[in-house]
C-alpha cells in the first residue's frame, strides 16, 4: 500500500506513526487548518523591515514614532502568528519572535548591534559549557 510518502502495509504505516509520536491526522491535515499563503509571510517580513528602518531613522520625539512602533510590533506579532499557524511548531515561532524583538531593540536604539553580539555570544558560551 502506498500512502503519500510512505509505502508498506496499513499496520506498518500505523505503527510507524505511533512509534515515532506522530499524529496521522496532522500529517493528512484532516483538522482543516489550511496554511496561509506564503505571500503573507513575505509581505509581513518586508513591512517589518521597512518599519524598523523608519524607526531607526526618525527621532523618538517625532509624532509618528509611537504609531510606527505599534505597527512594527503588530507586524511582528502577525508574522509569528502566521508562522505558528503554518508550521505548528512553537520553537520556530519563539525563535522568530525573539529575533524580531532583538531587531526591534536595535531599531529603537535600546541596544547596539555590538551589545547584541556580545550578549548572544556570552549566553551561548554559558549554555554550551553546561552541556
Amino acid at each position: 500500500m502506498k500512502f503519500k510518502d510512505f509505502e508498506g502495509s496499513p499496520e506498518e504505516i500505523h505503527n510507524f506513526f505511533q512509534n515515532n509520536g506522530l499524529d496521522i491526522n496532522q500529517y493528512l491535515n484532516i483538522n482543516g487548518n489550511k496554511p496561509a499563503s506564503k505571500h503573507w509571510i513575505y509581505i509581513l517580513i518586508v513591512v517589518f523591515i521597512i518599519l524598523n528602518i523608519i524607526i531607526a531613522k526618525i527621532s523618538s520625539k517625532n509624532d509618528f514614532y509611537l504609531p510606527i512602533s505599534i505597527l512594527t510590533l503588530g507586524s511582528l506579532g502577525a508574522l509569528v502568528g502566521i508562522i505558528q499557524h503554518n508550521v505548528g511548531k512553537v520553537a520556530v515561532s519563539v525563535i522568530i519572535g525573539v529575533v524580531g524583538l532583538i531587531i526591534m531593540l536595535v531599531s529603537f536604539r535600546i541596544l547596539s548591534p555590538k551589545e547584541v553580539i556580545t550578549t548572544v555570544k556570552d549566553k551561548s558560551e554559558k549554555y554550551f559549557e553546561k552541556k
